[in-house]
Protein backbone atom coordinates (compact mmCIF):
# COMPACT_ATOMS: atom_id res chain seq x y z
CA UNK A 1 0.00 0.00 0.00
CA UNK A 2 1.27 3.30 -0.92
CA UNK A 3 2.67 6.16 2.00
CA UNK A 4 -0.12 8.22 1.39
CA UNK A 5 -2.75 5.63 2.24
CA UNK A 6 -1.03 4.27 5.29
CA UNK A 7 -0.38 7.64 6.42
CA UNK A 8 -4.49 7.75 6.40
CA UNK A 9 -4.68 4.87 8.15
CA UNK A 10 -2.54 5.46 10.47
CA UNK A 11 -4.30 8.84 11.36
CA UNK A 12 -7.74 6.77 11.86
CA UNK A 13 -6.13 4.33 14.00
CA UNK A 14 -4.31 6.73 16.44
CA UNK A 15 -7.32 8.67 16.35
CA UNK A 16 -9.20 5.03 17.84
CA UNK A 17 -6.08 4.30 19.77
CA UNK A 18 -6.51 7.49 21.86
CA UNK A 19 -10.17 7.32 21.88
CA UNK A 20 -10.56 3.62 23.22
CA UNK A 21 -7.52 3.23 24.78
CA UNK A 22 -5.96 6.99 25.35
CA UNK A 23 -2.66 5.88 24.55
CA UNK A 24 -0.95 3.57 22.64
CA UNK A 25 1.66 2.03 25.23
CA UNK A 26 -1.88 1.04 27.30
CA UNK A 27 -3.42 -0.16 23.87
CA UNK A 28 0.25 -2.78 23.91
CA UNK A 29 -0.36 -3.45 27.01
CA UNK A 30 -3.97 -4.53 26.63
CA UNK A 31 -3.43 -6.59 23.49
CA UNK A 32 -0.11 -7.59 23.84
CA UNK A 33 1.28 -6.16 20.99
CA UNK A 34 4.62 -4.84 20.08
CA UNK A 35 5.00 -0.65 20.58
CA UNK A 36 7.64 -0.44 18.13
CA UNK A 37 4.64 -2.30 15.42
CA UNK A 38 1.77 -0.17 16.24
CA UNK A 39 4.06 3.44 16.18
CA UNK A 40 4.86 2.29 12.94
CA UNK A 41 1.50 1.62 11.57
CA UNK A 42 -0.18 5.20 13.41
CA UNK A 43 2.83 7.15 11.31
CA UNK A 44 1.85 5.51 8.53
CA UNK A 45 5.21 3.78 7.66
CA UNK A 46 3.51 0.19 7.94
CA UNK A 47 0.22 -0.73 7.07
CA UNK A 48 -1.48 -2.60 9.79
CA UNK A 49 -1.40 -6.20 10.77
CA UNK A 50 -4.88 -7.86 9.55
CA UNK A 51 -4.84 -9.80 12.81
CA UNK A 52 -5.29 -6.53 14.83
CA UNK A 53 -7.47 -4.98 12.88
CA UNK A 54 -10.08 -7.86 13.38
CA UNK A 55 -9.25 -7.61 16.99
CA UNK A 56 -10.24 -4.10 16.93
CA UNK A 57 -13.38 -4.79 15.14
CA UNK A 58 -14.25 -7.84 17.22
CA UNK A 59 -13.52 -6.39 20.67
CA UNK A 60 -13.28 -3.17 20.58
CA UNK A 61 -16.05 -1.57 18.47
CA UNK A 62 -14.00 -0.92 15.49
CA UNK A 63 -16.16 0.11 12.42
CA UNK A 64 -14.24 -1.29 9.62
CA UNK A 65 -15.59 1.02 6.92
CA UNK A 66 -15.02 4.28 8.85
CA UNK A 67 -11.10 2.93 9.53
CA UNK A 68 -10.74 1.75 5.58
CA UNK A 69 -12.71 4.91 3.99
CA UNK A 70 -13.23 7.29 6.85
CA UNK A 71 -17.31 6.96 6.00
CA UNK A 72 -20.05 6.53 8.93
CA UNK A 73 -18.63 6.56 12.85
CA UNK A 74 -15.53 5.62 14.50
CA UNK A 75 -17.51 3.04 16.32
CA UNK A 76 -19.74 0.33 15.17
CA UNK A 77 -22.11 1.32 18.45
CA UNK A 78 -22.58 4.74 17.17
CA UNK A 79 -23.07 3.65 13.90
CA UNK A 80 -25.87 1.56 14.59
CA UNK A 81 -27.41 3.71 17.28
CA UNK A 82 -27.48 6.47 14.59
CA UNK A 83 -29.33 3.62 12.13
CA UNK A 84 -31.30 2.72 15.17
CA UNK A 85 -32.55 6.36 15.71
CA UNK A 86 -32.88 7.04 12.33
CA UNK A 87 -35.30 3.93 11.86
CA UNK A 88 -36.97 4.95 15.09
CA UNK A 89 -37.84 8.57 13.54
CA UNK A 90 -39.21 7.23 10.51
CA UNK A 91 -41.09 4.94 12.96
CA UNK A 92 -42.74 7.65 14.85
CA UNK A 93 -43.35 9.43 11.71
CA UNK A 94 -45.00 6.57 10.15
CA UNK A 95 -47.46 6.16 13.37
CA UNK A 96 -47.94 9.87 13.39
CA UNK A 97 -49.21 9.67 9.70
CA UNK A 98 -51.15 6.58 10.34
CA UNK A 99 -52.87 8.01 13.23
CA UNK A 100 -53.61 11.17 11.55
CA UNK A 101 -55.13 8.81 8.30
CA UNK A 102 -57.00 6.72 10.66
CA UNK A 103 -58.60 9.82 12.32
CA UNK A 104 -59.52 11.42 9.10
CA UNK A 105 -61.05 8.16 8.04
CA UNK A 106 -63.23 7.84 11.38
CA UNK A 107 -64.29 11.45 11.02
CA UNK A 108 -64.83 10.46 7.22
CA UNK A 109 -67.09 7.44 8.60
CA UNK A 110 -68.89 9.76 11.07
CA UNK A 111 -69.76 12.30 8.37
CA UNK A 112 -71.06 9.75 6.02
CA UNK A 113 -72.75 8.71 9.07
CA UNK A 114 -74.28 11.78 9.87
CA UNK A 115 -75.12 12.74 6.37
CA UNK A 116 -77.05 10.00 5.44
CA UNK A 117 -79.05 9.97 8.29
CA UNK A 118 -80.12 13.55 8.03
CA UNK A 119 -80.74 12.94 4.02
CA UNK A 120 -83.14 9.80 4.97
CA UNK A 121 -84.89 11.62 7.21
CA UNK A 122 -86.08 14.08 4.60
CA UNK A 123 -86.36 10.93 2.23
CA UNK A 124 -83.86 12.36 0.22
CA UNK A 125 -83.29 9.93 -3.42
CA UNK A 126 -81.15 6.84 -2.77
CA UNK A 127 -79.03 7.90 -5.41
CA UNK A 128 -78.39 11.48 -3.90
CA UNK A 129 -77.02 9.57 -1.18
CA UNK A 130 -74.83 7.72 -2.65
CA UNK A 131 -73.32 11.14 -4.81
CA UNK A 132 -72.80 12.14 -1.08
CA UNK A 133 -71.05 9.14 0.17
CA UNK A 134 -69.02 8.95 -3.19
CA UNK A 135 -68.17 12.29 -2.72
CA UNK A 136 -67.28 12.30 1.14
CA UNK A 137 -64.83 9.19 0.22
CA UNK A 138 -63.49 10.97 -3.08
CA UNK A 139 -62.47 14.41 -0.92
CA UNK A 140 -62.23 14.27 2.91
CA UNK A 141 -61.41 17.93 3.31
CA UNK A 142 -64.47 19.00 0.93
CA UNK A 143 -66.45 21.54 2.55
CA UNK A 144 -70.06 19.99 2.97
CA UNK A 145 -73.43 22.12 4.09
CA UNK A 146 -73.70 22.34 7.69
CA UNK A 147 -75.87 20.00 9.54
CA UNK A 148 -78.80 23.02 10.14
CA UNK A 149 -79.11 22.95 6.38
CA UNK A 150 -79.21 19.22 5.64
CA UNK A 151 -81.31 19.22 8.38
CA UNK A 152 -84.57 20.95 6.63
CA UNK A 153 -87.97 19.84 7.57
CA UNK A 154 -89.58 17.19 5.02
CA UNK A 155 -91.92 19.44 4.47
CA UNK A 156 -89.86 22.12 3.27
CA UNK A 157 -87.89 19.20 1.87
CA UNK A 158 -90.54 18.23 -0.63
CA UNK A 159 -91.98 21.71 -1.44
CA UNK A 160 -88.41 22.41 -2.91
CA UNK A 161 -88.41 19.13 -4.75
CA UNK A 162 -91.69 19.38 -5.90
CA UNK A 163 -91.03 23.14 -7.38
CA UNK A 164 -87.47 22.34 -9.08
CA UNK A 165 -90.05 19.02 -10.73
CA UNK A 166 -92.52 21.65 -12.05
CA UNK A 167 -89.64 23.76 -13.28
CA UNK A 168 -88.59 21.06 -15.28
CA UNK A 169 -92.04 19.49 -16.65
CA UNK A 170 -91.69 16.44 -14.65
CA UNK A 171 -94.86 16.98 -12.62
CA UNK A 172 -95.92 14.02 -10.64
CA UNK A 173 -99.04 14.37 -8.36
Amino acid sequence: MEKSKNNIIGLRLKTFIKKIFGSVKKLCVELQRNEKAIYSYTGGSAYPAFDLILQLVQKHDLNPTWFFTGEGEMLLSEQNRKVMEGAAAYETERAREEREYKERLQSQFSLADFMCSQLRQVNAPEETIQQVLYNIAADPNQQFPQPSRISESKAEYNREGEKRRKKNGNSSG
